[in-house]
């Protein structure tokens, strides 16, 4: 509703979007300079029995108010990119695993919000976009292909909802992004042997026979419960159903895997079922790899275990000597 008489109110196209309009803050009211008033003077009003501040201004071009109609509208029903990715992330949280949401979240909040936050999610163009993964590129592949479908999936979910009238991300694609991660060797069965050797009788040495042997995973691993682990049939095997996280550094294990694959039973060769069976007879923890607690471990727990292999395998082992008197360094 519009009032001419002295005052102008939006009364239907401005309520609750104040913050929105691009020249006034505050209540959306125009006054015109009266006789004795001067242009821009703040004057108080009242309005609905509520107390106003008014700016005066002279009477708008209609073009004006067409400019100012148009603003309200466009940025009432396109939030900034920040706004809606939030938006969009608390949305995700009702289906989506922790691990995954945090994973969405570092990634939407580094790569999309520091990038376009402050831009409308209607003024966003592709060539915004490209230009937004400019920095992704020169990170892995994978990483690039997440962030592009997370742009995506923002986007379309935006369409959908009829935020924007436009989905920049049609075009996008994830192929030629990212560094190509370089192919993996696996170990040679001497390699195998010098690293057991070194961490033989260690805390790390049952995680990496299941790693080697079994074939899990370490989210898989640091999950296994004696509970889980059938020694004593003809044929020893495991069953995977649980999966460990971190949460603050504190561990969380989930019944729920990533896929429905990932549940499964896998076969014992001798080498590794004899380890465990060793294992099991001295431990006091319903899990194959825990703490002195007995607990499966935390972060920093699983940081400590995996120092040994570094320091034991890969760190270069330095020591002293007395030579001619000269306390001499040597390094193996």
């Amino acid at each position: 509703m519009l009032y001419l008489n002295g005052l102008i109110w939006f009364d239907q196209i401005w309520q609750n979007e104040s913050r929105f309009h691009p020249i006034f803050s505050g209540p959306q009211v125009v006054n015109w300079p009266k006789r004795g008033q001067k242009e821009g003077e703040v004057v108080p009003k009242v309005v609905n029995r509520e107390p106003i501040f008014g700016v005066l201004f002279s009477p708008p071009s209609a073009r004006f108010l067409a400019v100012a109609v148009w603003h309200a509208t466009f940025h009432r029903k396109t939030p900034t990119v920040a706004e809606y990715c939030e938006k969009w992330l608390l949305m995700q949280s009702v289906h989506v695993r922790a691990t995954t949401l945090t994973d969405y979240t570092s990634k939407v909040r580094r790569h999309i919000i520091a990038e376009l936050g402050d831009k409308r999610m209607g003024e966003v163009s592709l060539d915004d976009i490209q230009l937004a993964l400019v920095p992704v590129s020169k990170k892995s592949a994978s990483v690039y292909k997440s962030v592009v479908i997370l742009y995506k999936s923002i986007f379309r979910a935006a369409m959908e909802s009829r935020i924007i009238d436009h989905n920049p991300t049609i075009y996008l694609t994830t192929k030629g992004g990212g560094v190509p991660q370089e192919e993996r060797q696996a170990l040679t069965d001497e390699q195998v042997e010098r690293l057991l050797d070194a961490i033989r009788d260690l805390p790390p040495y049952v995680f990496v026979m299941i790693g080697l042997y079994a074939g899990l995973r370490r989210e898989e691993i640091l999950a296994l419960q004696w509970d889980s682990v059938y020694l004593d049939t003809d044929t020893p095997y495991l069953t995977v159903r649980r999966a460990w996280h971190t949460e603050h550094n504190r561990p969380v294990i989930s019944d729920e895997l990533k896929t429905k694959a990932a549940e499964r039973n896998i076969p014992l060769p001798v080498c590794l079922a004899e380890c465990l069976k060793a294992a099991k007879e001295t431990s006091t923890s319903e899990y194959v790899v825990s703490n002195r607690d007995g607990e499966p471990l935390s972060y920093t727990q699983f940081k400590r275990l995996w120092q040994y292999i570094v320091t034991r395998t890969v760190k270069e082992r330095s020591y002293y000597r007395y030579e001619d008197g000269k306390r001499v360094k040597h390094s193996s």
